[in-house]
């Protein structure tokens, strides 16, 4: 099921044009459109647009097909950034259409398919720049705080609507087998299937003494904005990934990220985790297996942006990770999982005991 729909993902892609963006913009949502212009988007279509007035600015958000038909998945969305944005964590928050709907509609033709409809969202736009790619270990470890602080928030949060299954939720892993064909290259074909086989041996053994939670699934370096207001730090976007899912995939997504492109990848992934660790430290088993999950969200970046490419080769932005990423997995496969376990474990054990410091001196 999670296979087939990422299929149809790609299939069912939004294509519209400007003209109509602005049409949706000003008729449903009553914008007054100064200017507007094309986000990177990966199965769906996002837009920015800034009103006349020059001061606010927003995404417009046209879901592609396949989440269009899961309305209250889309509901979800808006609930869990509403929720966040109550707890203090900087997000965007969904804005109403003229008649007070959470999004609109927009039908399009499909060859050979018929008319398919998708839904049309309108967000506030966080005015930042992303994080993107970073040597520097304060922000490291602030990304690391951002990520540990939302699944905290989340931890008296539930919705029933994110139990589905998804190709990108980490316990799906053994489905990424349908899409290996699409990796060429017999080396990174060869580490992303023993990524797989690893994840059957060691991860599923043990996924029933698991923490499960809400997570936003989907934090990484193109998904965090550095505020343009300093004092308001660091702020998460795009929710189209959310699930119920193991806690600990949250923090393993964000840690695969931001080992990519690094000089020194385990000085990235302690300060990351060093944050995390602040509001979140993880239980033993989730330690243990934590570098085989990070080594699985590897595998399905590149394997899933091969496969993308393939459908749509002038999507460039699929190809944003996918190199940096192949390196970082044959990076992580020439280590012991126990070994990288270890190192976390010793991050989390200081944390804890500054923690405890801290306290006694208060």
């Amino acid at each position: 099921m999670a296979d087939v729909e990422e299929q149809r993902r790609k299939v069912e892609k939004p294509c519209v044009d400007i003209d109509v963006v602005r049409g949706l913009a000003e008729e449903r949502f009553g914008l007054s459109v100064e200017k507007l212009e094309e986000l990177n988007s990966y199965d769906d279509r996002n837009f920015l647009i800034v009103a006349k007035d020059g001061r606010h600015k927003y995404t417009l958000k046209v879901h592609n097909g396949v989440d269009s038909r899961n309305v209250e998945f889309l509901l979800a969305q808006s609930r869990m950034m509403r929720c966040l944005r109550s707890k203090g964590i900087l997000c965007p928050e969904p804005v109403s259409t003229i008649s007070g709907e959470e999004f609109t509609w927009l039908n399009q033709d499909m060859a050979g398919e018929g008319q398919k409809v998708h839904a049309v969202r309108l967000l506030t736009y966080v005015e930042g720049k992303v994080l993107g790619n970073t040597e520097n270990l304060q922000l490291l470890e602030e990304a690391g705080e951002l990520v540990g602080s939302i699944d905290h928030a989340l931890q008296t949060y539930a919705d029933s609507a994110l139990d589905r299954e998804f190709l990108w939720d980490l316990k799906n892993t053994d489905k990424l087998t349908s899409f290996l064909g699409a990796v060429k290259d017999e080396w990174k074909y060869a580490i992303a299937a023993a990524a797989i086989e690893n994840f059957n041996k060691k991860v599923v053994p043990l996924k029933n003494r698991l923490r499960c939670s809400p997570i936003h699934n989907d934090v990484n370096d193109q998904n965090i904005i550095v505020a343009a207001e300093s004092d308001k730090g660091l702020a998460v976007v795009d929710f189209g990934d959310i699930v119920n899912t193991w806690l600990v995939n949250d923090i393993a997504i964000c840690l695969c990220y931001f080992m990519m492109d690094k000089h020194e990848p385990l000085q990235a992934l302690c300060a990351v985790f060093r944050g995390y660790c602040k509001y979140m430290p993880l239980e033993r088993t989730e330690l243990e297996l934590l570098p085989s999950l990070i080594k699985c969200r590897l595998a399905c970046t590149g394997i899933m942006s091969a496969y993308s490419y393939q459908k749509d080769p002038t999507n460039k932005y699929l190809l944003l990770t996918a190199e940096p990423g192949w390196k970082a997995l044959q990076y992580m496969s020439k280590m012991e999982d126990a070994e990288i376990t270890e190192l976390l474990a010793k991050v989390q054990k200081s944390v804890g005991q500054a923690c405890t410091q801290s306290a006694k001196d208060m």
